[in-house]
């Protein structure tokens, strides 16, 4: 039986492919965290999102937004919680943010809410939406 060899471009060809198979399987940005992202862009170009996530604390009721009141006050342990799963959650979304590009300019966030099982945050972006992004998006 003769050994099989292959040309040399395809050995070229095939080593650049395993190189760029393992440079995009290795991205440290990737987040543990995984939701659903909604947009909305209404007619004056204000362009709004929520992003959704099915890792929110256990128990936790609490709505945040400039002038609201907590429902429930957590305790020191549920505060804390509350804080590294939001940090997680904003890591989350800001990920996505870059991976889409729909807040090129950044957001302003509008509130966000934790409940049994769920978070979300709503937000609405610096800049207008373009042509491109209502056709996109």
């Amino acid at each position: 039986m003769r050994p099989i060899f292959l040309p040399v471009r395809h050995t070229l060809l095939l080593l650049i492919l395993i190189l760029a198979m393992a440079a995009c399987g290795s991205n440290s940005r990737t987040s543990k965290v995984h939701g659903v992202f909604i947009t909305s862009i209404k007619a004056d170009g204000t362009k709004l999102f929520v992003f959704t996530s099915p890792e929110g604390g256990k128990g936790v009721g609490h709505y945040s937004h400039p002038g609201l009141m907590e429902r429930q006050a957590p305790g020191r342990q549920g505060i804390a919680h509350r804080e590294r799963l939001q940090d997680l959650i904003i890591e989350a979304l800001e990920l996505r943010l870059t991976q889409n590009g729909y807040c090129r300019e950044g957001y302003i966030q509008l509130g966000s809410y934790i409940e049994r099982g769920l978070f979300e945050i709503r937000g609405e972006c610096n800049e207008a939406a373009t042509d491109a992004d209502r056709k996109q998006f």
